[in-house]
C-alpha cells in the first residue's frame, strides 16, 4: 500500500492510495471511497456505489443527471459510460477534479460538467431540472442533521416530476428510525436499497421520488 497523492482541505486529509490491485481515496486515514481495480477500471467496486446506480432500473434513459460529491469520480464516470445523459457534478474541494481525472480515469468531456461549489448553495439557486440526483457527500448531509428538511425541499425543487433522488447516508441503529421518518416526510415514495446498520455509521442507500 502506498499513498501516491495527498491534500488537506479544511483540516481533513484526503489521500489517494494504491495497492497492487486497487486505487482508492482515503479520508483522514480511515474511510475508503472511490475504489476501483486497475484491471477493470470501468467496474464499480464499492457495494454502496453498485447499489446507487441501480436507480437506472427506474429511470433507464435519463437526460440530465446531477451528482453531489465528486470524490474519485467513479459514479460520474460510470454514468458517463452507461448513459447518454448530460452530467453535472458539484464538488466543494477544488483539487478533486484533477485527482479524479489523473488517478481515477474520469473522462474530460463536455458531457461531464464539474462545478466547484457547496452542494447546498448550488441546489438552492439552481434553475435546472434533473431526472436523477445522486447525493454522495462525505461529512455533510450524510447524517441526520438539523437542516435536512431544508436540503430535501431544495432537492425536490430541482427534480423532474418523474425523477429520483439517490441518497448515500451514514446511518446507525440509533438514528435509523429518525432518518427514515425524515425521508418519508419529504418524499412521496422512499425505497431502501442497501441497508447495513451497526453501532457505528454505515452506508444506507435510498431511492426517493416525488411521485409513487
Amino acid at each position: 500500500m502506498e499513498v501516491i497523492h495527498s491534500i488537506k482541505h479544511n483540516g481533513m486529509s484526503i489521500e489517494v492510495v494504491e495497492t497492487q490491485q486497487t486505487i482508492y481515496l482515503q479520508f483522514d486515514g480511515g474511510l475508503k471511497q472511490s475504489s476501483f481495480k486497475k484491471k477493470n477500471p470501468k467496474d464499480l467496486q464499492s457495494r454502496y456505489c453498485k447499489e446507487m446506480v441501480k436507480v437506472l432500473e427506474y429511470v433507464p434513459n435519463p437526460k440530465d443527471i446531477l451528482v453531489l460529491g465528486l470524490g474519485g469520480g467513479v459514479i460520474p464516470t460510470y454514468l458517463y459510460n452507461y448513459t447518454n445523459a448530460n452530467i453535472d457534478v458539484v464538488e466543494i474541494v477544488p483539487d478533486m477534479k484533477e485527482i479524479a481525472e489523473k488517478y481515477f480515469g474520469m473522462p474530460i468531456t463536455d458531457r461531464l460538467n464539474i462545478i466547484i461549489d457547496d452542494a447546498k448553495d448550488y441546489i438552492s439557486s439552481c434553475n435546472k431540472k434533473y431526472d436523477l440526483v445522486f447525493v454522495d457527500i462525505f461529512g455533510a448531509i450524510s447524517n441526520v442533521i438539523d437542516d435536512a428538511n431544508e436540503f430535501h425541499r431544495a432537492l425536490k425543487s430541482i427534480l423532474k416530476d418523474t425523477g429520483f433522488v439517490v441518497l448515500n447516508s451514514l446511518v446507525t441503529k440509533r438514528n435509523y428510525e429518525a432518518h427514515m421518518e425524515g425521508l418519508n416526510s419529504n418524499y412521496s415514495n422512499v425505497m431502501e436499497g442497501y441497508v447495513k446498520l451497526g453501532r457505528y455509521s454505515n452506508n444506507h442507500i435510498s431511492y426517493c421520488s416525488k411521485e409513487r
